[in-house]
């Protein structure tokens, strides 16, 4: 599915870069064609009229003067014709053959070339190509007179097609990188997709796995009820039940997290009544460590909903818990530093490798899965933590070594 929707995604941005480079290449060459005979006939209806005035002032009427140009094949160059009751009286020339097939030419069309023509031949098998451009009158003594200029326009059309020849090969270069960059556009459209496709395959295998054992054992335990009840049994389901309510909760906590979108805080709470209550109800509950949490809690308001910022100290006094050992302290600092509020849980128990830290806010991941299954744990606290501090536009950090014990800092906006 994603391999299709990149290929439709390809196919339309190369066709949308096609379709634009054509248009810019089609436009360049029309707009090109147009002013360049614009400029051509104008200059032609220029020389026209500056051989009119000149014929008319010097009044030839007398032999055929044929004056023949020396000029480069490859420059444009005006030649004219004068006639008089049909008869030339004197035509400008380029030397050679090229003259005399021209004056050939122009003696055949000058009658009907008041409007521009063109005139195309071949001379050793070289094409030539004139704009050619007339004008009759009469003078007081009632002869014709006619004028005839061509202008070599062989240069402008061979530019012409060397122009639409590039074109055509930048044109298929265009295709070339149009398809390059609709790669490159269409990875970064699909990218988003892929990672949450993969995200949602990991989600979908991750949870699979967590509820299997716990079903296992449910199962397992309920056929050896069935044949003989024993107390003992009864706890060991209602343990795996709670995991199992715990694994939804938490499940169904990220979801809303992740779907939640902040536009404003919620709360601005007073964070001491709530650390000194939680750490209270902790110390109660676990009132077989030797070493009590301690806390130095500063009194300082957060734009922050209180049930999150609860659960946020929960997760990592409860993270802390589960890694320290009885004998061994754990300290949670509250208070501001540099502007922000900034909440601290520094434990002495096994520490975070460099290895795990890359990966301890992931979904389900644990570093020592065997105590985290023990101890109850699947793999998602730290990961809502995340979720929970991102919500807030805030920031959270780890700071441990193994066997030497780890720092939680989390980082949020003052009020």
């Amino acid at each position: 599915m994603i391999k299709t929707l990149r290929l439709k995604i390809i196919l339309r941005y190369a066709l949308v870069l096609l379709a634009v480079s054509s248009i810019i290449f089609v436009t360049g060459y029309k707009v090109y064609q147009m002013v360049s005979r614009d400029m051509l006939q104008s200059s032609l209806r220029s020389y026209l009229q500056e051989e009119i005035y000149e014929f008319k002032r010097e009044a030839l009427l007398s032999k055929i003067e044929l004056h023949k140009i020396k000029t480069d094949n490859l420059s444009l160059q005006f030649f004219a014709f004068r006639y008089s009751s049909n008869y030339l009286l004197r035509a400008d020339v380029p030397e050679g053959e090229v003259g005399e097939v021209l004056s050939d030419k122009i003696n055949l069309i000058k009658d009907y070339a008041t409007d521009f023509q063109k005139v195309s031949f071949y001379v050793d098998g070289k094409k030539w190509i004139f704009l050619v451009l007339s004008h009759t009158w009469a003078d007081v003594l009632g002869f014709q007179k006619q004028v005839a200029v061509a202008l070599n326009i062989t240069p402008n059309v061979y530019m012409l097609h060397r122009y639409r020849s590039y074109g055509l090969v930048g044109v298929l270069i265009l295709c070339l990188v149009s398809l390059l960059i609709a790669y490159k556009m269409a990875d970064s459209a699909v990218k988003p997709l892929v990672l949450a496709y993969d995200k949602q395959k990991r989600f979908v295998s991750d949870v699979s796995h967590e509820m299997k054992t716990p079903l296992s054992v449910l199962m397992t335990y309920t056929e050896i009820l069935e044949k003989k009840p024993e107390p003992k049994i009864l706890n060991i389901l209602k343990s795996e039940i709670k995991n199992m309510s715990m694994l939804v909760e938490n499940l169904l906590a990220l979801t809303r997290l992740e779907r939640k979108k902040k536009n404003g805080p919620e709360d601005k709470i007073q964070t001491a009544d709530l650390f000194k209550d939680l750490i209270e109800r902790l110390n109660t509950v676990n009132q077989d460590r030797t070493a009590p949490i301690k806390a130095q809690i500063e009194e300082c308001q957060v734009a922050m909903d209180k049930q999150h910022l609860e659960r946020l100290a929960t997760i990592l006094l409860d993270n802390a818990l589960k890694y320290t050992p009885a004998d061994k302290s754990i300290c949670v600092t509250s208070g501001v530093e540099n502007g922000k509020y900034v909440l601290r849980v520094k434990d002495k128990g096994i520490g975070i490798s460099s290895q795990d830290r890359k990966h301890i806010f992931e979904r389900f991941y644990r570093v020592d899965k065997a105590r985290n299954r023990q101890s109850g744990g699947n793999g998602l606290g730290l990961s809502l933590a995340w979720e929970l501090v991102q919500l807030y536009h805030g920031k959270i950090e780890v700071f441990s070594q193994s066997d030497q014990g780890s720092e939680f800092v989390v980082t949020l906006p003052k009020v």
